[in-house]
């Protein structure tokens, strides 16, 4: 060997105690050997300033008393560590919290059993590593990350309420000044007539108002109507004529691409339809004058809404299915459309996504997790 022989082989003679000894104090992380009483018969400096102790008087005393000398868990984690090396052999990844002093530190522990060459029992070795710098650094990141979060959820109800109010605002200042009118012309001769043409102004805004509330609460977790087992593809059908009109009246067309045979999901027919009706209106109000429906059968049923728009900046796609965002807010855009849209998925079990479609436009992507219909569990256990 190189250097004296300072390196050992192994298979060669053993090492003198020396080498062992340097072993035990190069280590960092504290190192003990305790008999099959549990008393210490080994130990290195690392290990003894974790007991706040010095050498002589931890060796030949007993580990136990050690534990519960110190405060914290430390006895009774370090009968669980104890109990299950003898078990299993080895032992791993044990944490202990010892106070003394005033001070606290967390440790983590590694144990194996000691047995000699006729497997009878001698001992354990334990290697000790303080990890109370470690968990101080992860609490810090975790406080930080709340704080994170805190930040961004009041952002989020900022961006919200904000939204809300904007959205609120225009109908109920149209209410306002439907009845304004209505009160002014009252007594004049074509009073009563004007004051109808008003009231329906009124009944329409409020609706609108009623609408945008409704939206809002399909935002929040739980929400949802009352589903059933049904086909995609009949309440896809049912709501395609008054959609083919809004089409229609903007230049664009519509084209259906159903799947043939798909397996029944668990849904709400009227979430379906004012999902389909948003991206519909989306890729309308986008510029396309070519949208295609397409449902088909994979793991899952899935739902594509393509069209032949201007496409969605990857910029901004991180942010399409947020409450109120909208790059057609000068146009009467309110936001909710999409983000309505991907509450609707995520309460039906499935997943949303998009993608840049073949030829320039934007691939709305929703997939539906199938039924399990009455008794199929029990047929495919048979």
């Amino acid at each position: 060997m190189a250097d004296g022989g300072a390196v050992h082989q192994i298979g060669s003679a053993p090492p003198p105690a020396k080498f062992f000894e340097g072993l035990l104090r190069a280590s960092p992380d504290g190192i003990a050997v305790t008999d099959a009483a549990q008393t210490i018969v080994l130990v290195n400096e690392a290990f003894c300033e974790l007991l706040f102790a010095p050498w002589r008087e931890v060796v030949e005393t007993s580990a136990l008393v050690w534990m519960q000398q110190l405060a914290g868990d430390a006895p009774q984690r370090w009968a669980e560590l104890e109990r299950e090396a003898r078990l299993k052999g080895t032992c791993r990844g044990v944490e202990l919290r010892i106070t003394k002093n005033g001070e606290t530190r967390y440790l983590a522990v590694n144990a194996s059993r000691l047995r000699t060459p006729a497997e009878a029992e001698t001992g354990m070795l334990s290697i000790w590593r303080d990890v109370t710098d470690q968990i101080a650094a992860e609490k810090a990141l975790l406080a930080s990350q709340t704080r994170l979060w805190r930040a961004e959820r009041l952002a989020s109800v900022a961006t919200l309420a904000g939204g809300i109010a904007h959205e609120i605002n225009n109908p109920a200042g149209s209410i306002l000044a439907a009845a304004e009118f209505a009160q002014l012309v009252k007594d004049e001769p074509e009073g009563p007539q004007q004051a109808e043409t008003a009231f329906k102004t009124i009944i329409e805004e409020a609706h609108r108002c009623g609408r945008i509330v409704k939206s809002v609460l399909a935002l929040t977790p739980g929400w949802q109507s009352d589903r059933a087992i049904g086909d995609l593809n009949n309440v896809l059908r049912d709501s395609c004529d008054l959609l083919i009109e809004h089409a229609n009246e903007r230049g664009a067309r519509i084209e259906w691409d159903l799947g043939t045979d798909l397996p029944a999901i668990l849904l709400s027919p009227q979430e379906i339809e004012q999902l389909l009706s948003n991206l519909v209106r989306n890729s309308v109000e986008s510029g396309a004058d070519r949208i295609v429906v397409i449902t088909r059968a994979h793991q899952t049923v899935r739902l594509t809404v393509e069209d032949n728009g201007p496409g969605i900046p990857a910029e901004i796609r991180e942010r399409i299915f947020d409450p109120f965002f909208t790059t057609r807010r000068q146009r009467g855009g309110t936001g909710l459309g999409l983000s309505l849209v991907w509450g609707i998925v995520l309460d039906h079990g499935g997943t949303l996504h998009v993608e840049s479609a073949s030829g320039g436009g934007a691939r709305l992507v929703a997939e539906f997790p199938r039924a399990v219909l009455p008794g199929s569990a029990t047929r495919e256990g048979a």
